[in-house]
């Protein structure tokens, strides 16, 4: 596993994805009701929960692979949803617990 990157760090990155116009990204699947947006980012929230994380994890590489623009504006909608100011650890305890999953062989 590699090590994670620090905010300032993968801000960095976006110097390379920061093409105005890139001819190879499809916006044809963009959503223009974001209210279809907030459920789809919603149903994620609670699917997390609810399923088993391969299988949604699955499902959302499809997902981004086959709408790209709309699965980047569900995933700009989550993190609108994240409150800035909690702290990276309380919020990787957060993941922690969601994602350990007794089901979930090792």
């Amino acid at each position: 596993m590699t090590a994670a990157l620090s905010v300032a760090e993968y801000r960095k990155t976006w110097k390379d994805y920061a093409r105005p116009a890139d001819p190879d990204i499809d916006i044809s699947t963009a959503d223009s009701d974001m209210g279809a947006v907030s459920i789809t980012a919603w149903a994620v929230v609670t699917d997390i929960r609810e399923f088993d994380i391969r299988d949604l994890h699955k499902h959302l590489t499809l997902g981004c692979t086959l709408e790209p623009a709309r699965m980047a504006q569900v995933i700009m909608a989550l993190a609108a949803w994240v409150d800035p100011d909690e702290s990276e650890t309380a919020l990787n305890t957060r993941a922690s617990t969601i994602t350990q999953r007794k089901d979930i062989p090792a």
